[in-house]
């Protein structure tokens, strides 16, 4: 155009400034407005104007666009909505929502566009009493009828500032809705956990003809996952590949990857992760944190590693997945490297939640100087960090450790939360002390968690049993709205530990009663209790019946109790026969009761075939048992 000699006009110059707008070209923008300058008197020229304030908001220049409007002499709604979106789209929406109102102190009417970049404001900052004021003005213009635009910004402002009814209750009552109006309320539904009724809108919108879309299926797929739906995220998974959608968006990919790590179908999940054409963060996080929930520690941690060795640097959430699946894993190795890099990062000086991770992980692994090291050099502590020391004094044997901890956590001015609780009532159980315990007990009342708490229940249960209170082990009991199996077996193996056989078995056929199935621990406790009484022929029935009746597998726990039982009973041959049979990390302990058993009665036939066997066993981590029976 400028080489045939023909000049710009008016309207050339706001064709071009729209499209350098469009495409973010900011240096030609400039040029343009340089070009418009030099031939004098086109600035004033308020179409102009309107074009250059909103190529500059457009392309994140904001204070170059309010430069320019303060210096209009005229402006009308094209121009101030232009700064009003700039604004909104760079995120300074307290500016945005100043200009509107000094806009209507100007006397300037807003039209739909100026609402709808004042609803994006509100939604950014959550100033939901603007957003309302807005939303009493549409129905005034009656705006909502015909602008599906706005209506859309309407449900999305309610959906962020988490007003989920308000965001429903306008959805519902829209006259015209599209796949973005769908979106809004799914995403804030998504956004703030409402699981259900994201699945809810989908399948909803599905039936009314609307075809999902890749921001549909990553917010369905999280949710599936909150809500471990395994079933209908295989549907949505199904979908999304019939759609060719699998392969095509990052976010969608790494989507699938999160809901079945976060389901329990780790195999999938990985297998879907190895075809990711970018590995990223979010992606090796998602994985992570999927093998963590399910105790997969060792998997967690093999790919916390490779994830390093890819040249990816850990962030706070993998740091907190690797230090929970060390410490579940017993991965003492890795404990070392972890809190170096955190020490690295320097994340313990301003990370509240890394440190008491830390603590956490080092009480877990039996490294209690290591965690107490930790505990003191943190600058803060709280109720979190506190319960992880305790917990891992109490599950040491520590018990009078754990209960001086707790003394001075509520010196420190912190309250104990349920999980202090639990911990605490287990280090009374663990050393006897039921003065402290009964303490607890009147706490308890006091706030009202007993009958919030069943974990609580449970563990004041366990307590009394472990110290012999049974009568008021069985006040707890009953004074339980909600029992679960655990409260069961924390009764059972009380009478079990004093040897009352027929109060064992009458707690056992009163749970099955009550439509309570009992678990492994269960069974070991009942028999413990035929052990300590010499019922031998009960303890092999319980045990037969524990995987006839009830489905359940022997674990080396129950085996253990099964041989104490038989060698008890003077029964070598069949206990003997029974650890030959169990091939388990446990051998050695198994092996050291029958020994002990023979001792016992004397029998140095069966003892040296029991010898003979466990040293053809190979098992390192029994050499001081063998070296010991070796000389007697």
């Amino acid at each position: 155009m400028h080489r045939e000699g023909v000049s710009p006009n008016s309207v050339t110059f706001v064709s071009i400034l729209k499209a350098c707008s469009k495409v973010g070209l900011i240096e030609q923008g400039q040029k343009i407005h340089s070009e418009i300058a030099r031939r004098g008197g086109l600035d004033a020229d308020i179409a102009i104007s309107s074009a250059l304030v909103d190529m500059y908001a457009k392309v994140g220049a904001t204070e170059k666009a309010q430069e320019i409007f303060d210096n209009l002499q005229a402006r009308n709604v094209v121009v101030w909505t232009a700064l009003i979106g700039g604004f909104a789209k760079d995120g300074s929406a307290e500016k945005a929502l100043a200009f509107y109102e000094q806009m209507q102190l100007e006397g300037v009417s807003p039209n739909s566009v100026t609402y709808l970049c004042c609803l994006k404001a509100c939604g950014i900052i959550g100033e939901i009493d603007k957003g309302k004021e807005i939303h009493d003005e549409l129905i005034l213009k009656k705006i909502l009828k015909t602008d599906v635009n706005v209506g859309n910004a309407l449900v999305d402002m309610y959906s962020k500032c988490g007003c989920l009814l308000e965001a429903q209750h306008v959805f519902d009552n829209l006259p015209l809705r599209n796949m973005i109006t769908w979106n809004s309320l799914i995403t804030g539904y998504a956004d703030f956990d409402y699981a259900d009724e994201v699945l809810s809108c989908y399948h909803e919108m599905c039936c009314q003809g609307m075809i999902p879309d890749e921001i549909t299926f990553v917010c369905t797929l999280r949710s599936c996952g909150k809500l471990e739906a395994l079933e209908q995220g295989r549907e949505i998974h199904a979908e999304i590949a019939r759609r060719g959608l699998e392969q095509s968006n990052q976010a969608l990919c790494v989507g699938l990857v999160d809901m079945y790590a976060k389901c329990g179908s780790l195999l999938k999940a990985h297998e879907l992760f190895d075809k990711l054409q970018e590995r990223d963060m979010v992606a090796w996080t998602a994985l992570i944190t999927g093998y963590t929930k399910y105790d997969y520690g060792e998997e967690a941690l093999r790919c916390f590693e490779q994830m390093q060795l890819e040249g990816y640097s850990s962030d706070s959430v993998t740091l907190l997945c690797s230090l929970k699946a060390c410490g579940r894993a017993g991965a003492v190795e890795q404990a070392g490297s972890l809190h170096a890099e955190i020490a690295r990062q320097g994340l313990l000086d301003h990370d509240q939640n890394i440190g008491n991770a830390l603590v956490d992980m080092y009480a877990k692994l039996g490294l209690l100087s290591k965690a107490q090291e930790v505990f003191d050099k943190l600058p803060y502590h709280d109720v979190v960090s506190w319960t992880a020391l305790i917990a891992g004094y109490a599950k040491d044997g520590q018990g009078k450790k754990a209960l001086k901890c707790y003394d001075e956590m509520q010196l420190d001015g912190f309250s104990p939360d349920p999980a202090t609780y639990v911990c605490i009532l287990n280090a009374c159980a663990s050393i006897g002390a039921i003065e402290q315990g009964k303490e607890v007990h009147v706490q308890l009342g006091r706030n009202g968690l007993l009958e919030k708490d069943l974990n609580i229940g449970n563990a004041l249960i366990d307590m009394y049993a472990k110290c012999g209170l049974m009568e008021k082990a069985r006040e707890v009991f009953g004074n339980l709205d909600v029992r679960d199996v655990v409260s069961w077996t924390a009764l059972i193996a009380g009478y079990a530990k004093l040897g009352k056989s027929v109060d064992v078995f009458s707690m056992f056929e009163r749970m099955i009663t009550e439509g309570e199935r009992p678990d492994l621990v269960t069974f070991t406790s009942i028999m413990s209790a035929c052990s300590h009484t010499g019922l031998v022929d009960s303890g092999q029935a319980w045990f037969e019946a524990m995987s006839k009746e009830y489905g359940l597998n022997a674990t080396a726990q129950q085996v253990f109790s099964m041989v104490d039982l038989l060698s008890r009973a003077g029964y070598l041959d069949q206990a003997i026969k029974m650890v030959k049979n169990m091939k388990s990390d446990t051998d050695c302990v198994l092996w050291h009761s029958l020994l002990n058993a023979c001792q016992k009665w004397g029998n140095v036939e069966i003892a040296r075939k029991a010898f003979k066997q466990a040293m053809q066993e190979e098992e390192p981590a029994c050499d001081s048992v063998f070296d010991y029976y070796a000389g007697t």
